[in-house]
């Protein structure tokens, strides 16, 4: 069981300007009530990181202390302003730590500004995350990002062909196409080759995991085309099972998959040749999560001002959990003006 106390204590600051006076009284001093970062830091953590609503965020400080504090959700919402605010320089130590990096994962989701539609995507690694909000998707919305026009690195999505015009190299998802895969196996008995490609598929996946705990990096030459003659095999037989499908519809999905996997099989078998390169893209997926539940809990944003608040301090909160940080102890220190992540 684990205890929290917190101990509420007053100041009061008097200021009286004299003849000699030539310095701006300090923004935090600007309202009758000012705040320790702590508690600032607190409403950030229980306000974006874990979804609590601001009026039972207000509430919350209002219990804990015993009514001592009243905070209103204007001020809880300034918080946060605050907080972007004084993140910037961090937000642009995250871009150059993703860009400096070998391979990005990047995927984006949907949500609502002020009754318009709105785009979040994030790029990603392992110890990195960086949230961009964006009125547009395809490549204006990219380009806004300035992200990937600048990376060289090797890109993970699923299958966002958009991605293609960036990057060294680009990776396919082979646990979506496994989706794929097993929609057919449900609902098309016609056909045979979506269960062998499948099967191939998360075979290869498994002797590579095996291959990587003794110690290797890639599978040899001739494993490799071992693989990919198999994979062209099953492909042969795909084009000629899916001519026997009866529904119209789950004949265009079949046909629409096996084009997809003879154009792009070296961005999915990309894996067995570098055991670097990732499987999936399912770290992308983790990471859009929390947003994900974010829009469902509250419908969307009001202001793009709130959105980028928002995405700036989760940027923040979820590489600070990347990195094994207290994300409550980051976000004190970027309130007391502190420059994190630089390495």
């Amino acid at each position: 069981r684990v205890g929290i106390e917190i101990n509420t204590y007053a100041e009061k600051h008097i200021f009286i300007p004299t003849e000699n006076s030539n310095k701006l009284l300090p923004k935090e001093f600007y309202t009758d009530v000012t705040y320790d970062n702590s508690i600032k830091a607190l409403s950030i953590e229980l306000g974006t990181y874990n979804l609590i609503a601001y009026d039972r965020l207000s509430d919350f400080f209002n219990v804990i202390t015993e009514g001592t504090l009243n905070i209103s959700n204007g001020t809880l919402v300034n918080f946060l302003y605050e907080f972007s605010a004084k993140s910037e320089p961090t937000i642009n130590e995250i871009k150059t730590n993703l860009l400096n990096s070998p391979l990005l994962y990047t995927d984006e989701t949907g949500s609502k500004y002020n009754k318009k539609n709105i785009f979040v995507r994030n790029y990603s690694n392992e110890e990195n995350v960086l949230y961009l909000p964006r009125l547009h998707k395809g490549h204006r919305g990219i380009l806004d990002d300035n992200i990937l026009p600048r990376f060289c690195g090797g890109i993970m999505g699923d299958h966002d062909t958009t991605l293609y015009s960036y990057g060294s190299k680009n990776y396919e998802c082979n646990i979506h196409v496994g989706r794929y895969l097993e929609e057919l196996i449900q609902n098309v008995f016609e056909i045979y080759w979506p269960v062998r490609m499948k099967e191939l598929i998360f075979r290869m996946h498994n002797s590579r995991k095996l291959a990587i705990q003794f110690g290797s990096r890639q599978f040899n030459d001739d494993k490799i085309g071992e693989y990919k003659k198999e994979y062209l095999e099953i492909l042969d037989i795909a084009k000629e099972e899916n001519k026997t499908i009866k529904s119209s519809y789950y004949k265009e999905k079949a046909n629409k998959l096996y084009r997809r996997m003879i154009k792009y099989m070296d961005n999915h078998l990309y894996f067995i040749e570098d055991f670097e390169v990732p499987f999936d893209n399912n770290l992308s997926e983790r990471d859009l999560r929390i947003f994900k539940n974010k829009t469902k809990i509250s419908g969307g944003f009001r202001a793009m001002k709130g959105i980028k608040s928002y995405v700036n301090a989760l940027s923040i909160i979820k590489t600070s959990v990347k990195r094994n940080i207290n994300p409550f102890d980051s976000i004190k220190a970027i309130f007391n003006n502190q420059l994190l992540f630089t390495n």
